[in-house]
């Protein structure tokens, strides 16, 4: 039954800059929920381009301090406020030199976002709100219901804002303030709802798998025409991704090969060029970089690509594996966060983390050969897979359906 509410979505970015492309299909089935939804974006520095949303959609931004001066400017005016926080967040952390820094920023930031938060709350009837990320905006959240405890949120949590070692300051900030304050904590993954049972149990009944989902742009062509094997690697050139090691698979390979990839700075690249160097017999290296969604989309429709391969060293569940394995594209991926809900046998081949250059090789070498990738009914699987799993036609349905709703247990 629809809402006869509104929805208040913080994110970081989005509808601005690029960034955060994974909420569209989500937001067109919120729509069909709520009467209004209000996308509150606080970490904007480029407001010149906006993306296109429903009419249903409005747009709050909130300015966050772009200079040191606004940072010490909005420290000195929440400064009472301020301790107090600080000492709290001591009682739920080990904390570190690097910890109180992100304090500093981030605690008068979050203050500022509560009280933006509180006009809202004041001026709109059967407010819902939803932050996308664990991170300053719902630790505002947090804020905003110590005040007001009839106030509701959930909070997703994807990778960068769960796992601790993918942190800066060695923890996720705020984590127990976010998940106290919370209706629903709503990970994107199975691995990410038991390592939160691990390391905080006694959160466990309001933890809700919530995987996301990608649109079907319809099934890529099934039969290669080329006797060089198309890889394609989608994401940000940072060591996180380990572009690099990519490159060095490519080298170490003897396999003819066409390696194309999408995202990352030109400089960032040009790093990752250096090490192919002259490259190898039938090797080719493609950089696209950044494209929209839908360029990727429309090369995914319109080519015969082998596989999509990511060797990070952590992930969340990848809306890149999802869009891949959309168009009946097969993954080679290490085994890291929740990539193995994707990554199974009948959609790819899995990597042991950790593995020599040499393993590695001999793996990808004779993955490839087996000619899985190549295989008609192959493919048609894992678009089969990508349907059961990873449709955002099913998976973004109901979203009071998942906030009111049992919550998912997973073993630890």
């Amino acid at each position: 039954m629809k809402s006869k509410s509104t929805l208040l979505l913080l994110t970081q970015k989005f509808p601005f800059e690029s960034g955060e492309e994974f909420l569209v299909p989500e937001l067109r089935r919120l729509s069909d929920e709520f009467d209004r939804i209000i996308l509150v974006p606080t970490a904007v520095r480029d407001f010149s381009v906006q993306r296109i949303t429903q009419e249903k959609i409005s747009v709050y931004p909130i300015r966050n301090p772009e200079s040191p001066k606004d940072v010490v400017f909005a420290l000195i005016k929440g400064l009472p406020k301020f301790l107090p926080l600080v000492l709290e967040q001591l009682k739920n952390t080990l904390w570190n030199f690097k910890l109180i820094k992100y304090w500093v920023y981030h605690i008068p930031f979050a203050l500022r976002i509560r009280d933006e938060l509180e006009i809202l709350w004041k001026k709109e009837e059967h407010l819902v709100f939803y932050s996308y990320w664990v991170d300053t905006n719902a630790y505002a959240l947090s804020l905003l219901k110590l005040k007001y405890p009839q106030v509701k949120y959930v909070a997703r949590t994807h990778g960068g804002d769960l796992y601790d070692e993918r942190s800066p300051t060695g923890e996720i900030a705020f984590r127990r303030s976010v998940y106290e304050g919370a209706e629903a904590i709503w990970p994107i993954s199975a691995h990410g709802v038991a390592y939160i049972v691990r390391n905080f149990p006694e959160f466990e009944d309001k933890l809700k798998l919530a995987r996301l989902g990608v649109d079907d742009f319809g099934i890529g062509p099934i039969l290669a025409n080329d006797h060089t094997y198309q890889l394609v690697s989608c994401s940000s050139v940072i060591p996180l991704k380990r572009v690099e090691l990519i490159a060095e698979l490519m080298l170490k390979s003897e396999l003819p090969i066409r390696w194309i990839h999408f995202g990352g700075e030109k400089d960032a690249f040009d790093r990752i060029l250096k090490i192919v160097g002259k490259g190898r017999s039938g090797l080719e290296v493609i950089w696209k970089g950044k494209v929209t969604n839908k360029a990727l989309m429309d090369f995914y429709g319109g080519h015969f690509v082998d596989t999509l391969i990511n060797l990070s060293t952590s992930e969340g569940l990848p809306v890149s594996m999802m869009e891949a394995i959309s168009f009946g594209i097969p993954i080679f991926a290490s085994q890291v966060g929740g990539v193995g809900e994707i990554v199974v046998e009948t959609t790819g081949c899995l990597v042991e983390e950790g593995q020599n250059i040499k393993d590695l090789t001999e793996q990808f070498d004779g993955w490839i050969k087996s000619g899985r990738t190549r295989d008609k009914d192959f493919r048609l699987g894992v678009r089969r897979f990508w349907e059961s799993n990873f449709n955002a036609e099913v998976n973004h349905e109901g979203f009071l359906q998942r906030m009111n709703g049992s919550p998912e247990k997973v073993k630890s």
